[in-house]
């Protein structure tokens, strides 16, 4: 009876804080109209392979060609990844069937909103990637699992910010990790061929996703060296080095359809000018080796402990990856810590040639350390205590800031351009966050923002419309002001139907990946 209120507590309360964190912010009415900055161009990839079966991305740029690619033919394509608008198109594919079967009036807006769950399913099968790997014995350890990666600022990718490629970077690695997990586990030859030639195949299919996420090539020899794996049972294997040449091929098809050449560089299709083609060739001038390393030291501190999501603070999975390094180096475990300080290594060049945090929430460049690393904290770090109650106790402030995170003027980004905690100027920044973050939880009308901007407050909304108005109550104690009016307008078209088939597809989620797995 004991063990039956303990699950049952821990899935409501996982429940609620999966409720909160997903934000009802721009899911019900379709947004974009134009123009390829990131958010949009995702969705567009996703538009036109579903929708209009096609790569022409006239009808979703609407001729505006704001950061477009212009092929040699005149086509304008969005330069952002190809991959995150792959995978979901599927999902969109059948929405776009149900809806007209269901003859659904607003057949846009029904097919955005499935969209902007597929970042949800990803990361809920991520997590299920992550515990079958793993091979968690208990509810604790499945626990862990989920409150690292909550804790780390993924989940705002996939709760709010539905529409980026960061989650779609996470299963990535994931997926990588699993199937080189299954490479050295299983026995069957034939299985286990047909493994290593899908290998390279799926790390060039979800470099799609983000062409300088080069790190997943790394993700075997780490894995090899972590767990002592004879790395011949990949690479002396001559059907892995088929499988190269077939995702190889596969990666410049994609380039050649998309825009229009057969290209492993991504400057190719930068827009002229690119400020980072300048940075990095600055960066990797030998005269300028000690003046960047001073640079990237200064940078690497900032980047762990500014109040600018620094992710000691924020990302402490992440965190973690420096005690993991010098654990290792102590363990003169050194091969691995050579490998493990590239696949570091390369999600931090992204933020020393912006100089930033990313323009939104987190170090988000970092996200793709998180599943390795949970990995690693569950093979020689799960028994050390002190290491425990840092992972617990700062996942658990982790989870705040994402609640609290635009709550307040205090803890929001900027609108125009700033002076960061890089000393470099950009937008969305908010040098002083940790700060703000703080004073925002003792103000009340915070917590009525966390509230009602998340799928609980749909709940707690909806059921009050049942018996009075909820916004003659909210008038009372709170100003509403044109973005709660258009939530409010938005809340009760949202009919009952697709609330209930929301909550039940969430509480099935989680239900794959709280409870054990193996015996």
């Amino acid at each position: 009876m004991l063990k039956v209120k303990k699950h049952f507590l821990a899935y409501s309360l996982l429940t609620l804080i999966v409720l909160l964190l997903l934000k009802v912010d721009y899911r019900f009415e379709e947004i974009y109209s134009g123009g390829a900055q990131d958010d949009s161009s995702y969705y567009y990839h996703a538009q036109t392979i579903a929708i209009d079966k096609d790569l022409d991305y006239t009808n979703q740029l609407n001729g505006n060609l704001i950061d477009a690619h212009i092929r040699e033919d005149n086509k304008p394509v969005p330069r952002q990844s190809f991959g995150p608008g792959l995978l979901s198109a599927p999902f969109l594919f059948f929405s776009n069937l149900i809806s007209k079967y269901l003859q659904i009036s607003s057949n846009t807006s029904f097919n955005y909103l499935t969209y902007s769950f597929v970042a949800c399913f990803y990361l809920f099968l991520s997590l299920v990637l992550l515990k079958k790997t793993i091979k968690v014995k208990n509810t604790s350890e499945s626990s862990k699992i989920l409150l690292f990666t909550f804790g780390s600022g993924v989940t705002y990718y996939a709760f709010e910010r539905f529409s980026m490629s960061v989650v779609y970077e996470f299963f990535s690695v994931c997926l990588v990790i699993y199937l080189v997990n299954k490479i050295f586990q299983v026995d069957e030859y034939k299985y286990k061929k047909f493994l290593i030639f899908l290998l390279p195949i799926v790390q060039f299919f979800m470099l799609m996703n983000r062409w300088n996420n080069i790190h997943l090539f790394i993700v075997p020899v780490v894995y090899a060296c972590l767990y002592k794996n004879n790395l011949k049972e990949i690479f002396g294997k001559v059907y892995f080095y088929l499988g190269n040449i077939f995702g190889i091929g596969l990666f410049l098809i994609h380039t050649k359809l998309l825009y229009g050449i057969f290209t492993l560089s991504q400057q190719s299709i930068a827009a002229p000018g690119w400020i980072v083609t300048e940075r990095v060739e600055k960066f990797f001038k030998i005269e300028n080796l000690f003046s960047n390393i001073l640079f990237s030291f200064k940078y690497f501190i900032n980047t762990c402990f500014s109040m600018e999501f620094g992710i000691f603070y924020f990302s402490a999975i992440i965190f973690s990856s420096i005690i993991f390094l010098i654990y290792y180096l102590f363990n003169k475990r050194y091969k691995l810590v050579f490998f493990l300080s590239i696949f570091y290594l390369v999600p931090f060049l992204p933020i020393l040639v912006f100089e930033n945090h990313a323009g939104s929430y987190g170090f988000r460049y970092l996200f793709t350390l998180i599943p390795l690393n949970i990995i690693i904290y569950f093979k020689d770090f799960s028994n050390v205590k002190a290491l425990n109650i840092y992972l617990v106790a700062f996942s658990i402030f982790g989870i705040f800031s994402q609640l609290f995170f635009e709550s307040t003027p205090l803890s929001s980004l900027s609108e125009g351009t700033i002076t960061n905690s890089f000393n470099s100027q950009s937008a969305y920044s908010n040098p002083d966050y940790l700060l703000g973050l703080i004073k925002s939880l003792l103000v009340p009308t915070a917590y009525l923002k966390v509230i009602f901007t998340s799928f609980f407050g749909v709940l707690i909304i909806k059921f009050i419309n049942i018996l009075f108005s909820f916004e003659e109550l909210i008038e009372n104690y709170y100003t509403i002001d044109n973005q709660l009016s258009e939530l409010l307008v938005s809340i009760n078209k949202f009919s009952w139907i697709y609330f209930m088939v929301i909550i039940s597809l969430i509480v099935l989620s989680i239900r794959s990946i709280l409870y054990k797995t193996y015996e």
